[in-house]
């Protein structure tokens, strides 16, 4: 059952908006979130992420070039990504 209530996290980059998102995805009882495989593949990780994350594991680097920060297929990733792979 989707909440009647959600939350929406909205800001400009470097404001702190995906540290309030991890903080917020910690809360599974309450949120959920998308993560970086479904962000990457949003047409097809229903189908596709069981077998995805294996074939693509070695791929994806353990930290963000931009900022450092840990990566991997299973945190939880702003929407915009998938927005910018389904519009490019």
């Amino acid at each position: 059952k989707l909440n009647d209530r959600p939350v929406f996290v909205l800001g400009h980059p470097r404001t702190g908006t995906t540290l309030l998102h991890g903080l917020l995805a910690l809360d599974t009882t309450n949120f959920t979130f998308c993560d970086t495989f479904c962000a990457g593949f949003p047409s097809c990780f229903l189908w596709f992420e069981w077998i995805g994350k294996k074939l693509f594991a070695g791929v994806i680097d353990d930290t963000r070039p931009m900022d450092n920060m840990k990566l991997n297929f299973d945190i939880p990733q702003e929407d915009e990504l998938a927005t910018n792979v389904l519009s490019g």
